[in-house]
């Protein structure tokens, strides 16, 4: 089930009580948000929190943000290699806009046989 954007949103809250309160917390797993600590902090983070699908669900509720450094597109459609296996973005993971990571970033829950793609956001030149 789905987790709403406001549990998200208190995750980060979390986050940053803890930052402030001058705690060296890596990861925080409350709430279904789960920052891994180069996004925690990172400059974007605003970024990372307002993506969602397009069928409107938040990609921050449901799983980690991961630098997809090579993905790619055949035949039209994207693929993303997440523990040796390749993986189509299906229309309604791929996200509009503008990505100012400067890679292309997935969304996505699970490891080898067992993965679920959230959301995926192709690099700046695409």
């Amino acid at each position: 089930m789905r987790k709403s954007r406001a549990l998200c949103l208190a995750a980060v809250l979390a986050v940053s009580v803890l930052a402030i309160c001058g705690n060296q917390a890596t990861v925080v797993r409350q709430a279904g948000a789960r920052w891994k600590p180069e996004f925690a902090n990172s400059p974007f983070r605003t970024w990372y929190e307002q993506q969602h699908d397009r069928e409107g669900w938040s990609c921050c509720d449901r799983s980690d943000a991961h630098p997809a450094y090579d993905a790619y597109i055949r035949r039209g459609k994207w693929y993303v290699p997440i523990d040796g296996a390749h993986h189509e973005i299906r229309p309604h993971q791929l996200l509009d806009g503008p990505n100012p990571t400067g890679h292309a970033v997935v969304w996505y829950d699970g490891a080898g046989d067992h993965v679920t793609i959230f959301c995926f956001a192709p690099g700046p030149l695409y």
